[in-house]
Order: C-alpha cells, then sequence, then structure tokens
C-alpha cells in the first residue's frame, strides 16, 4: 500500500491542499485516512476518485441546452444595445468607444 500526504495527492490530482482539505470537511473527494492529526491518502482510492469522477461526452457536439443559453447572450446582447447613428449606445445613456478610438 503506497500512502501518499495531501501534498503528495494533491500534486497527483493536480489541486491544492486547501482544495483536499475543503473536501474532507465537506466529505467530498477521494477516500482518506487519518490517524491523529495525520491525513494519508492511497494511491488506489486516487485512482478510483478520478475513474468515478470522469465524465463521458458525446464527441465534441453542443447540446441543445448550451446552443439555447448562447442563443440567449446574442439576443441580450443586441437588446441592450439601441444604435444611435455609427456608434451604439447602451441604455444607461453612456456611449461606447470604437476599438482604437480616443477619449
Amino acid at each position: 500500500m503506497n500512502l501518499l500526504t495531501p501534498k503528495e495527492a494533491g500534486a497527483y490530482l493536480k489541486v491544492s491542499t486547501n482544495t483536499l482539505a475543503t473536501w474532507r470537511h465537506k466529505k467530498q473527494g477521494p477516500r482518506f485516512m487519518r490517524t491523529g492529526r495525520v491525513i494519508k491518502y492511497t494511491r488506489e482510492d486516487l485512482d478510483a476518485y478520478l475513474r468515478n469522477n470522469t465524465v463521458e461526452t458525446k464527441g465534441g457536439k453542443t447540446s441543445s441546452l448550451k446552443r439555447r443559453q448562447d442563443e440567449a447572450k446574442q439576443r441580450n446582447r443586441k437588446n441592450n444595445a439601441v444604435k444611435f447613428g455609427p456608434f451604439p449606445v447602451c441604455r444607461g445613456g453612456r456611449e461606447r468607444k470604437r476599438k482604437g478610438e480616443r477619449k
């Protein structure tokens, strides 16, 4: 059994020791052993944690929810800017500067 300190376990999982401490407090994250105040992790438990938290994707297809969220963002951008001549003006009355334009 290969025992790792929280610092070593954090390096293995690529998270900080503070994140591991937060996970322990919230009863989340990988399994650990405590002997008094000493915290240890096994490599097998860390590997099991990574395996159990792997998310399967559909090969890069955009989900309909994501597409709807993107469309809503575009609509909100159009609704929040009212055009007056060549300069778009925000609803607050403040003019937007064009790229490269000075005050």
